[in-house]
């Protein structure tokens, strides 16, 4: 926390005049640890910024619940959203609801925490990405017809956005980088959103190929720790 004090301290003082700030975006690239621990900073400071985008952590329902409306304005990363489509919905309800089933398993000894919802445990970046990643390699399996690791690459590098396969984020594919023989990562074609923001309690897609909501910018004057 004192860390995280000051570097708001300074991020403030390099901001200088709100009205004409000497920068738009205060970015804060951290793990939750450190997005909880700035986020208290805010809270005990006036600090003004255009606009705030933080790491992971930024983007969950933990956030959410946990700071209220003092996250109201702040963005961090994201896939999609409960509202970017019906498929997506579902899978998020479906997420919630083991994780609330989880918690009442002896064997798995899932830390329920504060947590009082299997909501609080959802974030919006990864799973999208976990879900259709499994899926695509399930067709990959099933193109292949067999579980030959050469076939079953094969499969994969021959995704595309000519021949997808179908997921739960629609059509989806790899993209396969070293020649063709290293790694692979999902394309970013693939992604309705890339930028969220909290807006009234709701985490909204606001950069992306499909955005839920307009970005509110700048938020200069807005925050809940400067109203409260």
């Amino acid at each position: 926390p004192g860390s995280a004090d000051a570097i708001i301290a300074a991020a403030a003082a390099a901001l200088g005049d709100p009205a004409n700030p000497n920068y738009d975006i205060f970015c804060a690239y951290t793990y939750p640890w450190n997005v909880a621990a700035l986020t208290l900073a805010f809270m005990a400071s006036d600090f003004d910024p255009p606009a705030i985008i933080l790491g992971p952590g930024g983007n969950c329902e933990s956030q959410n619940f946990g700071f209220g409306p003092y996250v109201g304005g702040t963005c961090s990363f994201v896939i999609a959203t409960p509202a970017s489509s019906t498929e997506m919905a579902e899978m998020y309800s479906g997420m919630a609801d083991q994780i609330e089933l989880d918690w009442a398993d002896p064997n798995l000894l899932c830390a329920q925490g504060d947590m009082t919802e299997g909501e609080q445990g959802l974030e919006y970046w990864g799973p999208p990405c976990y879900v259709a990643g499994l899926e695509i390699w399930q067709a990959a399996v099933e193109e292949a017809g067999n579980l030959d690791s050469g076939d079953v690459r094969d499969a994969l590098a021959d995704f595309s956005s000519a021949n997808p396969a179908d997921t739960v984020l629609g059509d989806a594919w790899f993209t396969v980088f070293g020649g063709g023989y290293g790694g692979g990562i999902l394309a970013y074609e693939c992604h309705p959103g890339e930028i969220g923001q909290w807006q009234a309690g709701v985490y909204e897609v606001v950069g992306g190929n499909e955005l839920t909501s307009d970005f509110d910018y700048p938020y200069t004057g807005k925050w809940f720790w400067l109203l409260d």
